[in-house]
């Protein structure tokens, strides 16, 4: 009796485990289809558990202009994940006793500011502790900088030698493209040969990562995705960057996600850097944030995440270490209005595969008010938001953020008054809310009205005392 139960154990296992695996793909596939009906996701998806892939699709288009769908053999820009692969090669010399982390910038980099750079130390960097500007963030970065075709070293001689810091090195974290642009430039002065090649060498040739690189203008690639932009008027092309020179090791990278998945498998078993290494580059700091990852738990267990975006391209990967869940999502199609929703569609992803109760994606308030105002203009799109509100199927949660930049896109489209009446429903709609009052001053000033915009921002400073923007803006349109 005892040999028969086992046997019938053993057979239940048998039949459960293929059958658990499609009632599973089927559940991430349907919240898939969600997000991408609501145009929230365009790209690949692949999840694994032990090693073993749950779920692997592909959703919308590389490219619309030719209505080329995504595949599985689609190359995304990975934007910030290339900080990991700089955080590990990083690690890699430092095991070499090549790079040590408390030596300098300038112990590594001799044309560098000796001034700035001895200030600064490699484990800050990693940290993003460095007290350095963020390039990214001058107001002619996608302008001017985003173009230029001179070399990474050129580059950094050039911008990111401010030795205005923002604050002492190592008090403060403030996350800095700046910081891992430097790093890729040690790693390929003390390996004496460019980042690129290191990567490619040490890491992508390790792991049989065939589909991966650094993306530069001259190449002609392969299966390459278009990044697009998704706002109130549909998809538009996303704007013209050169990777190799305005990110270089800070987010130049692209790949697939089945060479992604390649990386986490190859970080989970140690076979880049050490478990010591890893328990370093996992270890968080000041904030979540460890050496080039995000650290966080989930259920007591620790998740590793690593997000990146860059024009027209957003991704993230997930690293359930405890439950051995990796998630990978790539997309070519950063949407203006999304905000930070692919940690909810990971956290969720890893809800369906615990078998845990979770909730699909509702429809966005402003994506429906867009729809509205293409046939029937600015009124009918207002009238439709108040109407809606009680709608469960609509996500109100996040209408505030929703209305701001639905403003902001008409007010780019020169569309000035329709863009002051949905500022102005926004004031109405959160009261307390200090930045609908600041995008509406904004707004109004820009109009000309500006006694009405003086208005607005003092009402910013009542329930934001001390706001800069807000104090800035007041002392110009009253002359002082």
């Amino acid at each position: 009796m005892k040999k028969r139960s086992i046997i019938l154990l053993l057979l239940l296992l048998i039949i459960w485990n293929p059958l658990w695996s499609q009632i599973t793909s089927e559940k991430i596939d349907q919240l898939m289809q969600s997000y991408s009906d609501i145009k929230k996701f365009n790209g690949n998806v692949l999840v694994t558990k032990n090693g073993n892939i749950l779920f692997s699709k592909s959703y919308g288009m590389a490219d619309f202009e030719w209505k080329m769908p995504n595949s599985a053999q689609t190359k995304f820009r990975i934007g910030s994940n290339s900080k990991f692969f700089t955080s590990v090669a990083v690690f890699q010399l430092v095991e070499k006793g090549k790079i040590n982390l408390d030596k300098t910038i300038s112990d590594y980099l001799p044309w560098f500011d000796k001034e700035l750079g001895s200030k600064i130390t490699v484990r800050q960097m990693l940290a993003h502790t460095s007290g350095l500007k963020n390039y990214t963030e001058r107001a002619d970065f996608y302008d001017v900088l985003a173009h230029l075709e001179i070399t990474p070293e050129q580059f950094a001689k050039q911008y990111l030698q401010d030795k205005e810091l923002l604050f002492q090195p190592g008090t403060k974290y403030n996350y800095c493209n700046t910081d891992y642009y430097l790093l890729g430039l040690i790693v390929g002065a003390v390996a004496q040969k460019p980042y690129e090649q290191y990567i490619k060498e040490n890491i992508f040739d390790k792991v049989g990562m065939k589909n991966s690189g650094i993306d530069t203008p001259s190449e002609i690639l392969d299966q390459r995705a278009r990044g697009y932009e998704y706002d109130f008027n549909g998809y538009k092309n996303a704007r013209p960057i050169n990777m190799y020179t305005s990110t270089y090791s800070a987010g130049a990278l692209y790949s697939t996600s089945a060479d992604m998945e390649l990386w986490m498998q190859a970080m989970d078993r140690n076979a880049l850097i050490s478990e010591a290494s890893k328990k370093l580059i996992y270890t968080p700091g000041m904030t979540t944030h460890g050496l080039g990852v995000f650290i966080g738990k989930m259920n007591n267990g620790l998740v590793v995440v690593r997000p990146g975006a860059i024009n027209g391209f957003s991704a993230l990967t997930s690293n359930f270490i405890d439950d051995k869940i990796h998630i990978i999502l790539l997309d070519n199609s950063s949407a203006n209005r999304r905000g930070n929703h692919f940690e909810d569609i990971a956290g969720t992803i890893y809800q369906i595969v615990n078998n845990k109760t979770y909730e699909l994606p509702k429809i966005p308030v402003s994506y429906k008010m867009g729809e509205v105002y293409k046939l029937s203009g600015i009124l009918p799109a207002i009238d439709f938001y108040k109407k809606i509100k009680a709608d469960s199927q609509y996500n109100i949660t996040q209408s505030a953020s929703e209305l701001n930049s639905f403003g902001y896109s008409l007010l780019k489209s020169g569309k000035n008054k329709d863009a002051l009446k949905i500022f102005e429903l926004a004031t109405k709609e959160f009261p307390t809310l200090a930045n609908a009052f600041d995008s509406y001053a904004e707004a109004l000033a820009e109009d000309g009205q500006k006694q009405e915009a003086i208005r607005n921002y003092e009402r910013v400073l009542e329930l934001s005392p001390g706001d800069n923007n807000a104090t800035k803006q007041l002392k110009i349109l009253k002359g002082n």
